[in-house]
């Protein structure tokens, strides 16, 4: 089909989704673009990307349940993961630029995970996997209104678990923790769509939400959730200006949070005044101030210590309730910065695009979970929870649509330039 011919049918569609008649041909090759930029906009509320969204919820909500394990819920969906990461690179392995420092990480976690399948017959992969839901994510390109159905859908599904945690006994028996854990990570999704809010009413709405939705979410007695969804809150509201302290270094020190309160904890637990605190926190909460994971974090690093270039291999070596303590052990130091790299590399790109609304409360969200994750679990396992790869991998995603956009209004200002279309 020629040129002419694909311009002329491009603006019949113009007109009609516009309802606009006898509009004249643009003669510019760049208001072309301003009309194929509308047609997507208007042509296109993929449903795609929603549906997918929600079906990772499913996952991470049903896998570690019994009708989870029965249906093979998590094998399955890594199965499906695998494959469509594929499938995509098949596709698009032009856009791909290897780097040297992309070639080395990739190379060295060949090599760690090669060694510890010798060495100890762990198989790493099983977490590994689950960095193939970042690219994927990134296939799409995602506006504003899928991000919105998104983060309604996670805030309407985890309010209803946690009203029904609340007022039957379906979870009785349950270990509160995962509940809790699974509806703060949907929490953290949905308040992201209120990056911006300025307006009182809609504050005022947000905020008597969260506050039913911790009045809910008490009952599973996980203080770290609590917390930090009041933290997630704040700098929604702008209270914490998290915005305007975002930069290479924040980013890296919160990368890092981890492991200093691991270490921070291990060394506070060997005071004196320890003792008098743990009776305290045991009077008011029924649990020692760190609930046992001084002890366990010590024993991590006791393991880490045994195998500190390339680690052991295993995730599950103990439920450490850490995501440093338990990359360290599994993986190494070389594991460990692996992680802090490769995460840090697709942070740091969020800071030129931190004012777009959607970009600035996808990061929070991320930053929050990683921040709980210094004391839960959920984030590194042989079987971890996917939603915060899907956030990170929809933060991916949405650069991409920045960056596509970006390029497109730089094609459409050197054409203007080239057909005289500026003031003299």
């Amino acid at each position: 089909m020629s040129v002419e011919k694909k311009e002329a049918r491009k603006l019949k569609k113009f007109k009609k989704l516009n309802k606009v008649k006898n509009l004249p041909m643009p003669a510019e090759p760049a208001k072309l673009l301003d009309i194929d930029a509308d047609l997507q906009e208007k042509e296109k509320m993929p449903i795609a990307l929603i549906i997918i969204c929600a079906v990772l919820w499913f996952i991470g909500f049903t896998y570690p349940t019994g009708f989870g394990i029965a249906f093979g819920i998590y094998d399955k969906a890594q199965f499906v993961i695998t494959i469509s990461l594929i499938i995509i690179f098949i596709k698009r392995y032009r856009e791909y630029r290897l780097t040297v420092v992309g070639i080395f990480m990739g190379i060295l976690t060949l090599y760690i995970v090669i060694a510890n399948r010798m060495l100890h017959a762990r198989h790493m992969e099983d977490y590994l996997w689950i960095w193939g839901l970042v690219p994927i994510m990134a296939y799409y390109r995602i506006n504003e209104k899928q991000f919105k159905w998104i983060g309604l859908i996670y805030g309407g599904v985890s309010t209803a678990v946690l009203f029904i945690g609340n007022i039957t006994s379906v979870f009785d028996g349950w270990d509160g923790n995962s509940v809790s854990i699974m509806q703060f990570f949907s929490y953290t999704v949905f308040m992201a769509i209120f990056a911006d809010i300025k307006d009182v009413k809609n504050i005022r709405y947000i905020v008597i939400f969260s506050v039913i939705y911790l009045y809910l979410i008490s009952v599973f007695e996980c203080r770290s959730v609590i917390w930090f969804s009041v933290v997630m809150l704040l700098c929604m509201l702008s209270i914490i200006p998290l915005r305007k302290a975002l930069n290479k270094f924040t980013i890296f020190l919160i990368l890092l949070i981890p492991l200093i309160i691991a270490l921070f904890v291990i060394y506070v637990s060997k005071l004196p005044v320890m003792e008098s605190l743990n009776s305290w926190s045991i009077d008011k909460f029924g649990k020692l101030i760190f609930n046992g994971r001084d002890t366990i974090w010590q024993r991590g690093m006791e393991a880490w210590g045994r195998h500190p270039i390339i680690g052991n291999g295993n995730f599950n070596y103990e439920r450490f309730h850490n995501s440093a303590v338990t990359m360290l052990v599994a993986g190494g130091t070389c594991g460990y910065i692996i992680l802090i790299l490769t995460t840090y590399r697709i942070l740091i790109k969020t800071l030129k695009w931190k004012e777009d609304s959607m970009i600035y409360g996808l990061t929070t969200a991320f930053l929050v979970i990683w921040m709980q994750q210094s004391v839960e679990l959920g984030l590194i396992s042989t079987t971890p929870n996917v939603i915060p790869y899907m956030i990170l991998g929809l933060i991916y995603a949405r650069i991409k649509t920045l960056e596509e956009k970006e390029n497109a209004e730089a094609v459409n200002n050197s054409t203007d330039i080239q057909h005289g279309d500026i003031s003299s």
